[in-house]
């Protein structure tokens, strides 16, 4: 008789334990480091913002000086959500946080820009012709700077991005030995791909 009361008091402790002790749901941690797409360099204060796969917020986190964040999300499927001012809003999807695991997601994030121009114009009249060979010469020998595009495309880097023809993200000479074969039948002229014209 004592030996079944034992055995009966052993689910009663066991359920006991349950309600006043309820486990925790199993989690793992999504970390990763944000750097920009031009110098490489750390994304501080980027807003992360984690969704379950019905769109239900899991988790926010910003990164810190180093580009890092880190979130501790209870195990399953995620997406996720990168945005910043200036930068083009990223979505990172099909990521999955394993039991007491660690989940790795990096991002090289786009930085964007307001710049409207026409690629080659290095004299501001909004068309490319010959006469942008002719500014893009004097401008190398001393004459006026292209006037229609000095923007920050880059984080840090403000140049005349009008005037790179070749797709260097750079403006010098070989822009304008560029400008110059498209008029031989050469190809036409290629935008910086980190700072395309919006219009």
């Amino acid at each position: 008789m004592k030996v079944l009361k034992k055995l009966l008091a052993i689910p009663i402790l066991a359920i006991s334990l349950i309600l006043f002790f309820p486990v925790s749901a199993v989690s793992g941690t999504l970390t990763g480091t944000v750097i920009d797409n031009f110098y490489s360099n750390p994304v501080p204060d980027v807003e992360v913002s984690v969704f379950q796969s019905d769109s239900t917020l899991a988790g926010i986190d910003t990164t810190d000086v180093n580009g890092v964040y880190a979130l501790t999300l209870s195990a399953g499927e995620y997406y996720a959500v990168f945005s910043k001012e200036n930068y083009a809003d990223t979505t990172i999807s099909d990521i999955t946080i394993t039991p007491e695991g660690t989940t790795l997601v990096d991002l090289t994030f786009r930085f964007t820009h307001n710049c409207q121009y026409v690629v080659g114009d290095v004299n501001g009249s909004w068309s490319l012709n010959g006469l942008d060979v002719m500014f893009g010469v004097a401008y190398f020998e001393g004459g006026p700077a292209p006037i229609n595009c000095l923007c920050e495309c880059t984080p840090g880097h403000i140049w005349n991005v009008c005037g790179d023809a070749n797709g260097s993200c750079f403006y010098n000479g070989l822009d304008i030995t560029y400008l110059i074969t498209i008029y031989q039948g050469g190809p036409w002229v290629i935008p910086c791909p980190d700072c395309p014209p919006i219009n």
